[in-house]
């Protein structure tokens, strides 16, 4: 099981594999969006990997939100993207 612990740093998440192991860091950039940062070398197993896509996505969920509710907002004659193409965004 994944779960995150504050650091120093605001933007900056450390990511703890079983309450034990350090696996890497979640790092807020610029753009808003969160992304993940290995420790060092080594390898994932794909559970692993799986967790750390899902805990991503739900530090991102806010984000996504508000790009939905904002593209959403926009009248169709300004938004030339309105048009429903079936791909997320």
């Amino acid at each position: 099981m994944l779960t995150t612990e504050p650091t120093a740093n605001i933007n900056t998440l450390l990511i703890v594999h079983d309450n034990k192991a350090i696996v890497g860091r979640a790092v807020l950039d610029v753009s808003g969006e969160w992304y993940f940062e290995a420790k060092g070398r080594g390898w994932f197993t794909y559970h692993t990997l799986d967790e750390i896509a899902a805990l991503i996505k739900e530090l991102n969920a806010p984000f996504e939100a508000h790009l939905k509710e904002y593209f959403e907002q926009l009248p169709k004659e300004i938004n030339r993207y309105a048009q429903d193409d079936g791909f997320q965004f």
